[in-house]
């Protein structure tokens, strides 16, 4: 694999105005799909009888005033990546670009290779083959799906530390500051004094302490919170707090993975608003279709390893994606049939009067490129048997308080469940859902009032899916919920929930977020409980 110019990644800039572009051979950029049409890059002329090992080229790059790319060539071109693990290619074909201020979505079926396409654009591992091409004066900053944070820094300055630089410039204008006390005629002190105010200001510095707590508001965290060391956080607040972060930094290209996961609902149509404005590239994997919808202006489609790029939104991607699965079926279709209408031509005619002309007929159809069968989308359904339970009430609470020292989540709760009912609950995050299911449940008891509960059995799937273990298989996981069936019923239980094959023989622990996801489901539906309790169930699907 090549790669142009390491040093533009991870926000670390190369001297500025040209990007390289390193390829191995031609390079095709893929035919994309939409309202433009089909087009292919021209291939490059060979010097003498081979193909170069590499080629490079100097692109002009043009820049605004602070230093950041602009226009409308392409900041980040990924062209030809492979990428396998063992004798299992994961990627077999991905190529895409992104233009200056860019949206685009990727999407594709869990454990399809999303998220080991963003690694190998960071860098973090290198692909088997092909180019990843980052143009110079771009920064980039990669947002995983989740983060673990071991520090005891307060959320705000932890957040601010994203811009390291401002409070530098800062430092040196206090320190010529108190130089020119001493010398306040000195023209040179003066004239850097300038230098650095015009850079702080460039910067954002008198004003980055309220960008800083803006974004942390729009993501939901309340003022109190922001003096709270960031290693006492949640799991999902500090996703959250990496996230604020690396908003804050404003890199030119954002590499979002399910950036939605841990937001609740007023965080992410305010994340919506601000991609909608930032003047950032984007790259997103999202499983949340309106959030993509809104924000992004290309999709670029995962399947079986390969990539094919439409122009539009979501929506407008389905139905170009429907369309061209049509055509391809169609064409599959047409080219079968004559196919095997010329077999049982040449089937019947092998031998006697007619035999040339099949023999030639078989020549032609030796050199006919064989479609491959369109693939179906694999779909899956949770088929729910409860268990005959008889209960007519399943939880009654009465006058319910949860608090935790002066902090009260709740109060006055009063409600009950009937045989049946479907409810949903929602608030900001921080209100406390998580811990009034854990009280329903009687995970955590009440701080004042009751709860009662019916003879039912409980399926609770909680966030951190902290059912599943991770030392054991697919399969184990499966077999430890009804541990009296055959392998070919596990088997068939596991394909129910798309894993099929090898799948089902993968550890727990390598499990991508989705597959998790659809494992600890499946074990909690084949469980067979008559009371649903879901937190979050659709983060990662």
């Amino acid at each position: 694999m090549t790669r142009a110019f390491p040093g533009s990644r991870r926000g670390v800039c190369p001297p500025p105005h040209y990007t390289a572009e390193a390829r191995a051979g031609k390079v095709g950029a893929g035919t994309r799909i939409g309202s433009r049409g089909p087009r292919r890059r021209p291939r490059r002329p060979r010097c003498g009888n081979a193909a170069p090992s590499l080629q490079l080229t100097l692109r002009s790059v043009p820049i605004d005033a602070h230093g950041r790319a602009c226009g409308h060539m392409a900041i980040l071109t990924v062209s030809k990546v492979i990428k396998a693990y063992g004798k299992v290619e994961i990627l077999s074909d991905v190529s895409f670009d992104l233009e200056p201020g860019e949206k685009a979505g990727l999407v594709g079926a869990n454990g399809s290779g999303k998220t080991t396409i963003f690694r190998i654009v960071t860098g973090e591992i290198e692909a088997d083959k092909g180019d990843v091409n980052v143009g110079r004066n771009v920064a980039m900053a990669y947002m995983p799906q989740a983060v673990a944070l071991d520090r005891d820094t307060a959320l705000l300055p932890y957040v601010l530390e994203a811009r390291a630089d401002v409070p530098e410039t800062e430092r040196e204008m206090r320190r010529i500051e108190d130089e020119i006390h001493a010398r306040p005629a000195d023209e040179a002190l003066l004239r850097r004094l300038g230098e650095l105010q015009e850079r702080f200001n460039a910067r954002g510095g008198y004003r980055l302490t309220s960008d800083a707590e803006k974004i942390l508001a729009g993501l939901g965290f309340a003022q109190d919170q922001l003096a709270i060391p960031v290693n006492r956080l949640s799991g999902g607040e500090q996703t959250k707090a990496a996230l604020a972060r690396i908003l804050l930094q404003a890199p030119d290209i954002l590499l979002l993975d399910e950036p939605t996961n841990h937001l609740d609902i007023w965080a992410t149509e305010w994340l919506e608003g601000y991609l909608v404005r930032s003047h950032a590239a984007a790259l997103i994997v999202s499983h949340d279709r309106y959030f993509l919808d809104r924000v992004a202006g290309k999709v670029i489609e995962l399947s079986s390893g390969r990539t094919t790029v439409f122009r539009g939104n979501y929506a407008a991607y389905v139905e170009q994606r429907d369309l061209a699965r049509l055509a391809q079926e169609r064409q599959y279709a047409k080219q079968r049939a004559h196919i095997l209408k010329e077999e049982d031509f040449i089937r019947r005619y092998h031998y006697g009067q007619r035999a040339r002309e099949a023999r030639g007929r078989q020549k032609k159809l030796d050199r006919v490129a064989r479609m491959q069968k369109p693939e179906a989308e694999r779909a899956w359904t949770l088929k729910l048997q409860a268990a005959r339970d008889k209960a007519e009430k399943i939880v009654r609470m009465r006058g319910v308080a949860k608090r935790f020292g002066d902090r009260e989540l709740f109060r006055d709760v009063d409600f009950e469940i009937p045989r049946g009912g479907r409810i949903g609950l929602i608030g900001p995050n921080g209100a406390g859902k998580t811990t009034f299911l854990r009280v329903l449940l009687g995970e955590e008891p009440p701080s004042e009032g009751t709860v009662e509960r019916g003879k039912v059995s409980v399926g609770y799937y909680d966030q951190q899916q902290r059912s599943l273990d991770d030392s054991t298989t697919v399969l184990g996981a499966i077999g430890a919920v009804h541990p009296e069936w055959t392998i070919k019923q596990l088997r068939s239980a596991a394909g129910r929930f798309l894993f099929s094959g090898d799948d089902v023989l993968k550890p727990v622990e390598a499990l991508s977020g989705g597959e998790r996801a659809r494992l600890a489901l499946a074990a909690l539906v084949l469980s067979g409980p008559s009371f649903l309790v879901l937190d979050e169930p659709t983060n990662h699907l």
